[in-house]
């Protein structure tokens, strides 16, 4: 009896210290996530470390581990993550005629900081008066979310949030900006945001496969994720273009009639050279700086924060996107 104790007594502690081992792992690896985001954001700030900002430099780097925190390990996987709340609703214009346009993109689009009739959509249904313009815009987002919903096309329309009548549907409209590339690659809420894997059909062309999370440990882990980075490389074209490319396909088969079209909103020097190909493609492409020679990224046609559009220039760019698209 006295040596069978022993045997589960070392067997107990060593089951203890593996877990310990394991925890330090894990902790490890998400501080490495942490530092990894951390220097991104810097980098792109163009911020070098210096005392009086150190305050600031700490609070940021807080901010982030409680989003990774958050979403990888206590906000894992949720699959309805999206919720009716997140998006504005449908702005109609006063001479509806049953015909919809869907404008889709990020705070851009979705209107960070304005007034219901001061956004995008709001002053294309006062432009183009016959529509009823779907504004699919949520903060923060990248195309992953875009695509996830019009793969879910049914249980959006049903919500309000996509038109249920798909024929009458006659323009989709994604606003890209330089920061969508970033989210789709490094985005810190990764875990939170939908996972596609790229599949290749029998003629080797690339599409995007939607796989449903799993609610274990092998998908909130970072030391998963570690090992499964440094062991797996899935090859796959640029991945922005890919998903422009996904979501074209997925609007033509759910808005046969709809034309395509991709409003770049960036400055000339943020302008990565994919768009080329991107349009090369056959996508329709409309830059922001061929539309007129105003400067949209002026500080009188931007909200207090410098970065988004205001009421001033969507009322200015929609009536010279309207006539550059073809829309009456």
């Amino acid at each position: 009896m006295e040596k069978l104790k022993k045997i589960a007594s070392i067997i107990v502690i060593n089951i203890i210290i593996l877990f310990s081992l394991l925890a330090i792992l894990e902790f490890t690896c998400l501080i490495m996530k942490v530092n990894a985001a951390f220097s991104s954001m810097l980098n792109e700030r163009q911020t070098t470390f210096k005392i009086n900002n150190a305050k600031q430099l700490s609070v940021d780097y807080l901010r982030i581990l409680k989003i990774y925190v958050q979403n990888c390990y206590l906000n894992a996987n949720k699959e309805n993550y999206i919720k009716i709340e997140d998006f504005r609703k449908p702005s109609i214009g006063s001479q509806y005629k049953n015909k919809n346009i869907v404008l889709a993109g990020c705070s851009f689009t979705y209107g960070d900081s304005l007034a219901d009739e001061d956004t995008f959509s709001a002053e294309l249904a006062k432009y183009a008066q016959k529509y009823k313009v779907y504004n699919i815009g949520i903060c923060g987002s990248s195309p992953k979310e875009i695509l996830y919903m019009l793969r879910n096309y049914e249980k959006y329309s049903k919500q309000n949030i996509l038109p249920e009548n798909t024929k009458d549907t006659k323009y989709f409209i994604y606003t890209y900006i330089y920061d969508h590339e970033r989210r789709l690659v490094l985005d810190i809420s990764d875990k939170k945001t939908p996972i596609f894997k790229t599949v290749k059909d029998e003629n080797g062309n690339e599409h995007l496969e939607y796989i449903k999370p799993h609610h274990n440990i092998f998908e909130i882990s970072f030391l998963v994720q570690y090992f499964r980075d440094k062991t797996y490389n899935e090859e796959h074209s640029d991945v922005m273009e890919l998903y422009v490319k996904e979501i074209k396909r997925e609007v033509e088969k759910i808005f046969p009639n709809a034309e395509f079209v991709m409003f770049v909103y960036e400055k000339p020097a943020c302008i990565h050279s994919y768009i080329k190909d991107i349009e090369k493609s056959g996508i329709k492409v409309v830059n922001i700086n061929d539309l007129s020679d105003i400067n949209f990224f002026a500080e009188e046609y931007q909200i207090s924060d410098r970065t988004h559009p205001s009421e001033k220039a969507w009322k200015t760019i929609v009536p010279l996107l309207s006539e550059r698209i073809g829309i009456k």
